[in-house]
């Protein structure tokens, strides 16, 4: 199949499948990573801030797949043609331990259509108590950070809790988000 010849070019372009090339890895904390991809062709950018996206890497000759909040707005990604999701390794989890400590820039892995219902709407309303915990404040970032870029932080309380402070993910963020946006 020409399509099957393409791929060996360009591995990003496939006729069957949405893939992605990991661009960057950074890390969060002891035991998470942001992972910057660089989605291939037929990848939609029109996502709402906390949906998330299913996420499959070739391990061991297997596929294992995974879903991952999109911890980036869909405002940057629109610009810089990148989407990023951020894991927490998991002790039982194979996948996440991998993607965290494991997986290196330039490799290829497929993707899923961004998906879920728990989105910021725009406009955003003019109050919102986000409450989260753990890993559970990444699809709240791409929210932030959607609404930092559109101009519409208001009155906003973000009450997050982790085991300890070095647990907390997107620390120095979300300090630069309050003291910026005093409401």
């Amino acid at each position: 199949f020409p399509a099957d010849y393409l791929k060996l070019v360009i591995p990003l372009w496939s006729a069957r499948e949405l893939r992605g090339k990991v661009v960057d890895v950074r890390q969060e904390t002891e035991d998470s990573a942001t992972l910057v991809i660089k989605p291939g062709w037929g990848f939609s950018f029109d996502y709402h801030p906390g949906q998330y996206i299913g996420i499959g890497l070739l391990m061991d000759g297997r596929w294992r797949w995974r879903s991952y909040s999109l911890t980036s707005s869909p405002v940057e990604s629109h610009s810089d043609h990148t989407i990023t999701i951020t894991v927490k390794a998991m002790h039982e989890g194979f996948l996440s331990t991998h993607l965290v400590g494991g997986v290196a820039p330039g490799t290829i892995v497929r993707l899923a259509p961004p998906q879920g219902n728990f989105v910021m709407p725009d406009p955003a309303p003019a109050s919102v108590l986000f409450i989260t915990g753990g890993s559970g404040i990444t699809p709240v970032m791409s929210m932030l950070r959607t609404l930092s870029r559109r101009g519409q932080i208001t009155d906003i309380v973000h009450l997050h809790s982790t085991p300890t402070e070095s647990d907390v993910m997107f620390a120095a963020e979300l300090a630069k988000l309050q003291s910026r946006y005093p409401g």
